[in-house]
């Protein structure tokens, strides 16, 4: 009798997809929409400004007064590029911070842009006569100026991606 040798074949073993050396894979994290980055550009430019006439106002030395604003931006948009910070946090931090700088007049009052710009807002406008308003009005065009330039690499990045 011979013995007849049969190989059993069983299923193959799934290896787990691992990503080539030079690529990293974020499971997590999903592209942002247009919209969502339009808003997270709106939410830095608005608090990176306050932010600023804060630490200028509270410390005599630019250099500290700079470190520290670029430290707490950078925060700020590493937060919201880990989606630590989204749309509702984003509505909150910004409600709170103003209404610190309505509450807290040491926050703004030692910056001279603001006290400029709160001296030709108050002629030019009579019911905007506290420096508060200046502080809203800079944060504001913080925000507005930053959604510009986000649109304009925006722009840019999707012409590049249509000619290449």
């Amino acid at each position: 009798p011979s013995h007849s040798s049969t190989k059993i074949q069983g299923t193959p073993q799934a290896t787990p997809a691992v990503p080539p050396p030079g690529q990293v894979q974020h499971q997590n994290q999903s592209a942002f929409s247009t919209l969502e980055l339009l808003g997270c550009a709106a939410f830095t430019g608005y608090a990176s400004t306050l932010i600023w006439i804060a630490t200028t106002s509270l410390f005599s030395s630019p250099g500290i007064s700079m470190g520290l604003w670029g430290m707490m931006t950078g925060g700020l948009i590493f937060a919201q590029w880990g989606r630590i910070i989204e749309k509702l946090e984003m509505l909150v931090i910004t409600g709170v911070s103003t209404v610190l700088f309505g509450f807290l007049p040491l926050l703004y009052l030692k910056t001279p842009l603001v006290t400029t710009l709160f001296l030709s807002l108050s002629q030019s406008f009579p019911m905007l006569s506290t420096p508060f308003w200046g502080v809203i009005v800079l944060a504001s065009f913080g925000a507005l100026g930053l959604v510009a330039v986000l649109s304009l690499f925006r722009l840019v990045y999707q012409l590049l991606r249509l000619l290449l």
